[in-house]
């Protein structure tokens, strides 16, 4: 059966939810599509996905940084680069040029170049909630949930400041929905991490609000 050079990625992504061993990861991804340029692309493209899940505010570059002198992603790092440079054209016009959907690498520099130019993750949030009302037995529902936490955070702490304060709060009732809901959760480490964090940044915008 004939496989799509993404179809790697795709396998891989749920196993990168649950455990991001990268020597897991590339027997995923080897197991449906074995080739260098399906493991380097994949495995590029889960990095940048758990940077944006840490909270980085730029995934892409960040990425690129740390791993520009790194010879396995070599190529990878240059067509970032590329992306990067068009990052104020239209993203339909970009995508036509960089390359048909579901091969390399022009499916990964249209997914980038979409990440640079939309940090919408209001979207994401209701795309998460309907996919919770629409599937009600959906399995992966504690995943969803985990990702609504992580995806409101994110929301908040890329708002315009008279949003952040509501958001943060949002981000508070998420997690302790998740928590009540999923004591026992392998995510929930990750998750205390972002309560903590969004503790701290409510607690240092009623620092300020309480010297004006």
């Amino acid at each position: 059966k004939k496989v799509n050079e993404s179809d790697g990625y795709c396998a891989a992504l749920p196993y990168f939810l649950y455990n991001n061993s990268e020597a897991d990861l590339k027997k995923v991804i080897k197991s449906v599509g074995n080739s260098k340029i399906n493991e380097t692309y994949a495995l590029a493209k889960l990095k940048i996905i758990d940077l944006a899940m840490k909270g980085d505010k730029s995934p892409v570059n960040t990425f690129a940084k740390k791993y520009e002198k790194k010879r396995y992603f070599k190529e990878v790092v240059a067509n970032i680069k590329k992306v990067l440079r068009l990052k104020k054209h239209n993203h339909t016009k970009v995508v036509k040029q960089l390359g048909k959907a579901c091969s390399y690498p022009g499916t990964f520099m249209g997914s980038i170049h979409a990440m640079i130019t939309s940090n919408n993750y209001k979207s994401a949030i209701i795309a998460l909630d309907n996919v919770l009302i629409d599937f009600p037995s959906f399995n992966n529902r504690e995943e969803v949930h985990f990702l609504i936490v992580k995806s409101t955070y994110l929301l908040a702490v890329n708002s315009i400041s008279i949003k952040v304060k509501e958001r943060l709060e949002a981000t508070i009732e998420a997690y302790a929905h998740f928590k009540d809901n999923y004591p026992q959760s392998n995510y929930l480490k990750e998750l205390e991490n972002t309560y903590d964090k969004t503790k701290l940044i409510l607690s240092e915008l009623k620092q300020k609000s309480d010297e004006i």
